[in-house]
């Protein structure tokens, strides 16, 4: 570009200056043919995730040839036309049944064009040496700019990128191969402009980067032609391939893991983040999404993320999705999801929390503590005596008599729910129409059961959460999905690694703010009040929050090797699972001690702190009496576990971590050797925990019975979870049964 000003300069009588578009004025961050493969994958992703991104780019290449070999047998050029080729697309996805007549042939159309050029403005840009050769052009020399390009996409499509580069001003006219048949490279497209526009073709130049095309048949048609250096952008097109392999990009991965930064511990959990963040957007494109709810305080980082991925993948489009933060909690939305009180029987918090007191259950449905005040002292009961099982209790049975209580629940009740729908109402989203997708780590998705009831059924939900282990009130129009790892129906791949100690995900995830605790209407508007503890808003601003802005730089170093890229993510799962394992099964002794003495306020059911303290030193017999147990009644020592290294360490058992994360590995991706092999899961071990593991190794029998024991703890984990299921079925049968009877009772005394 340096030298090409004053060569046109140079030119007499110059009236017009052609320019080649791709490579010339555009250019591209990858390989030319490589925009059709992430075409593919888009595009596939956009008919349901039904045909593979190969298969469809194997599809798209065949037609095209095919196309241009016709055009070249009625006497044109090797050229497709781009409508055309979407025409003979939608008929054959027609015929192997990848679509049917409900997609019309326009919307169909319109999806394949709107992707094809969100992926061109996704991976080109303008050279900026260009800009100052058409701004030297155009308002120095006075003369016209005509594109001519060798391209498949039409004008109009053209015209879009111009536009969006903010290059289309400097253009008179645009010429297009596709829209004529004919190309540069023949000269019949040169033939067509000159003669078209009555341009004499010593008053031109062409500027390209093609020296066929651009520069030896221009000269041939007596063009004055101008051939720009493109090597290097050339070289790098010949690399792309080569870097971007499926292997290649996983050892970039790898290599990305073990180099993020250790400043804080758990820094790598970014990388099940950004799985899940993939995942998500690609569940959304399938279920033709185009609102999204990332519900608090999770979803606030989630959501944070969630933008960075759009922006970097080059969603901006038809395939950006439009998400929005909801302030919810479990404890906001449960009294306005709630029935009046003579037919509320409460299920969603006794199917998990019984063994309550008055103080939780009233604090659950978000009274303040003078009410709670008011109506123990009513009902003469102590406010903060659990109850073994609250919902059958004479304390339950007094409150639901008393009537103060009966007027201000009902009061409440609708005053919240009214409140949340002019909340909802100020998205101006039509979820009536829309249905809602709700964004959050999931779990059991208890937030998601109380909107839905508090739409009285009436709107179409859908939870694609992190993680879910319970299906909680799900049916066919409150549907729940775990993206990263679910237990429902059944577990997903490397559902264990994922899984293993969630309460990680929740202190990453923490927020900037409190929880929500009620929805208040002033002049018009609904505020969300929330409460945030002290030491919980000290956390998050002391830790939390700084290890979240760590980890956004790796967030986005993951999102420059895989985004834009045409590969299937799930193709890299096991990567993902792997690098998740290092979290999870060999902690380091930081990261232990990081758990210990965080906490967690839970302010739904039992409203009280949740904290993972550290235990005082209590030496070698401590120690002895644990390992003793462990290997006589290894259940007594995991029963309230929600994770083994932790359990192990505050046991003075800490020696047998690594042995526990070893077998769990294997377990988790089914290798039968005694150490993980991937080379970023080699973990390093000092040679003082080589003597010990040499010292164990020859101790068969305890190892044999450390792998029953920890056998015995996931069988029964799954146990557990049955029977609670179970337990909640017929808790519910029980309250159903107790309903009837009443209601029985009530027509005899009447």
């Amino acid at each position: 570009m340096d030298q090409l000003v004053e060569f046109i300069d140079k030119q007499t009588d110059v009236a017009y200056v052609f320019f080649d578009v791709f490579d010339t004025i555009l250019l591209r961050e990858v390989d030319p043919e490589y925009t059709k493969k992430i075409w593919s994958k888009r595009m596939a992703i956009q008919l349901g995730d039904v045909i593979s991104y190969e298969e469809l780019y194997r599809i798209r290449f065949e037609m095209e040839s095919s196309l241009c070999k016709q055009n070249e047998a009625d006497g044109f050029d090797l050229e497709f036309n781009y409508s055309k080729f979407i025409h003979t697309l939608y008929k054959y996805l027609m015929d192997i049944k990848i679509i049917d007549a409900h997609y019309s042939y326009e919307n169909f159309f319109e999806e394949c064009k709107q992707i094809e050029l969100e992926v061109e403005k996704a991976v080109q840009y303008v050279d900026p040496k260009w800009i100052e050769v058409a701004d030297h052009i155009k308002n120095k020399l006075n003369v016209r700019m005509v594109c001519v390009s060798d391209f498949y996409l039409t004008q109009d499509m053209m015209k879009d990128l111009f536009n969006y580069h903010k290059i289309l001003d400097y253009f008179d006219l645009i010429y297009v191969s596709s829209e004529y048949l004919i190309t540069k490279r023949s000269g019949r497209l040169f033939d067509k402009i000159l003669e078209e526009q009555s341009i004499n073709p010593k008053t031109v130049v062409m500027v390209g980067d093609n020296e066929i095309s651009d520069f030896e048949m221009a000269k041939k048609k007596e063009i004055n032609a101008y051939l720009l250096d493109r090597n290097t952008q050339r070289d790098f097109y010949t690399s792309f391939s080569k870097k971007n392999s499926i292997q290649k990009i996983r050892e970039e991965l790898n290599k990305l893991a073990k180099n993020t930064s250790k400043l804080y511990p758990f820094e790598e959990i970014i990388f099940s983040l950004f799985l899940y963040v993939a995942l998500l957007h690609r569940h959304l494109i399938k279920n033709r999404v185009r609102n999204v709810f990332f519900l608090s305080r999770e979803g606030e980082y989630l959501l944070n993320l969630f933008n960075i991925y759009q922006d970097m993948e080059g969603y901006k489009g038809i395939q950006y999705i439009t998400p929005h933060y909801l302030k919810v909690s479990r404890r906001a939305t449960f009294l306005p999801s709630l029935k009046s009180l003579a037919e509320e029987d409460f299920e969603i918090l006794f199917r998990q929390y019984r063994n309550i007191s008055l103080y939780d259950f009233l604090s659950s449905l978000g009274f303040e503590d003078s009410i709670v005040t008011e109506v123990s002292n009513r009902i003469r009961v102590a406010p903060r005596n659990k109850e073994p099982d609250f919902p059958t209790s004479d304390t339950y049975y007094k409150l639901k008599e008393d009537e103060f209580f009966k007027e201000i629940y009902e009061k409440s009740r609708q005053e919240q729910k009214a409140n949340f729908l002019l909340y909802m109402k100020a998205f101006k989203v039509d979820i009536f129409k829309e249905g809602m997708y709700l964004v959050d780590v999931g779990w059991k998705g208890t937030i998601q059961d109380n909107i839905y009831r508090i739409f009285e059924s009436q709107v179409n939900i859908n939870g694609a959460y992190l993680g879910l282990v319970a299906s909680g009130n799900s049916d066919e129009h409150n549907i729940k999905e775990g993206l990263l790892f679910s237990a429902i129906p059944i577990r997903t791949p490397y559902f264990d690694v994922f899984n293993e100690n969630r309460a990680l995900y929740e202190i990453i995830l923490g927020a900037s703010h409190g929880s929500a605790n009620r929805y208040i209407l002033s002049d018009g508007e609904i505020a969300v009040e929330t409460k945030q503890d002290i030491k919980e808003k000290e956390i998050f601003t002391k830790i939390v929050s700084p290890m979240q802005i760590n980890m956004q730089q790796t967030f986005k170093q993951i999102c420059n090797l895989l985004c834009k890229k045409n590969i299937n993510i799930d193709e890299l799962r096991i990567e993902f699972a792997k690098i998740h394992s290092r979290l999870v099964y060999f902690p380091t002794r930081k990261e232990i001690s990081f758990f210990n003495g965080l906490y967690h306020f839970e302010n739904f059911g039992v409203i009280e702190y949740t904290e993972f303290t550290r235990p005082s030193k209590k030496g070698i017999v401590h120690t002895m009496k644990n390992t003793v147990k462990m290997l006589t009644k290894p259940r007594s020592l995991f029963t309230n576990s929600f994770w083994g290294p932790i359990t192990l360490e505050n046991a003075g058992l800490h020696y047998l971590i690594k042995l526990y994360g070893h077998y769990k590995y294997r377990k988790s991706f089914n290798i039968d050797s005694d150490k993980p092999d991937a080379d970023y899961h080699k973990v390093s071990t000092s040679k003082e925990v080589l003597l010990l593991q040499n010292k164990l190794n020859e101790q068969d029998e305890a190892i044999k019975k450390m792998t029953l024991m920890i056998d015995d703890r996931d069988d029964a984990i799954k146990s557990m979870t049955i029977m609670i299921d179970e337990r909640d079925k017929l808790i519910k049968e029980l309250n159903e049964i107790i309903n009837e009877h009443k209601t029985t009772d009530s027509e005899v005394l009447k």
